[in-house]
């Protein structure tokens, strides 16, 4: 079936402002994207899509709600891509936006993971791809799902694996309407931060 897990959304934490918002209208299901160190060819990616206003944005921070599967993890660390815009799709990845193995700073213990990139990634002005891959033997810790999200922003969430395992989207694909995973929730839930959690009420 679609790797998908149904899940309870976990309390809120404190209000946050950042420069992209959208932790609200969680799904009933989680979308696995994981490096299976143990099961390489299920090994995925989620993703999902932004728009950086004129005038740049410098991310530092990306929080990711989720929840452990078929398992309890946790997860040892997590990869986190950005990708260029390219017809409604991640694209070719963004210059010095992919980073390996970064530790999450808080959350490993539940899966609403929130990751300090070890650098800051400034972007200018365009449409751009999120993508956070937990790192995590099935054997050890089961699976992660990015908790999936109701109403769509921008285009919906994107799917692809590779190595085939799941037999669908091997390549960067419509994470609902053309991979066919959990079509009534057709986004991710996640926050942007500037670096040191500086707030931007939307607009910076």
């Amino acid at each position: 079936g679609p790797p998908t897990q149904g899940t309870r959304f976990p309390p809120s934490a404190a209000p946050q402002t950042s420069p992209y918002d959208q932790p609200d209208m969680p799904g009933a299901n989680s979308t696995v994207s994981q490096y299976f160190p143990d099961f390489p060819t299920v090994s995925s990616q989620t993703a999902d899509d932004f728009v950086v206003p004129a005038g740049g944005w410098t991310i530092g921070q990306v929080n990711v709600l989720g929840v452990y599967f078929n398992g309890t993890g946790p997860a040892t660390d997590v990869n986190v891509f950005f990708y260029a815009n390219a017809g409604g799709l991640p694209g070719a990845a963004v210059a010095g936006g992919t980073y390996l193995n970064v530790p999450v700073t808080s959350g490993l213990a539940t899966g609403a993971f929130q990751i300090v990139l070890p650098t800051s990634l400034t972007l200018a002005p365009g449409t751009y791809w999120v993508s956070v891959q937990a790192n995590m033997s099935f054997g050890a810790g089961g699976e992660w799902g990015w908790t999936d999200r109701n109403i769509t922003s921008n285009s919906p969430a994107a799917f692809q694996n590779p190595g085939g395992g799941f037999a669908i989207c091997p390549t960067w694909g419509s994470r609902g309407a053309t991979c066919g995973i959990d079509a009534p929730s057709p986004d991710q839930l996640y926050q942007l931060l500037t670096p040191g959690g500086i707030v931007c009420n939307g607009s910076c």
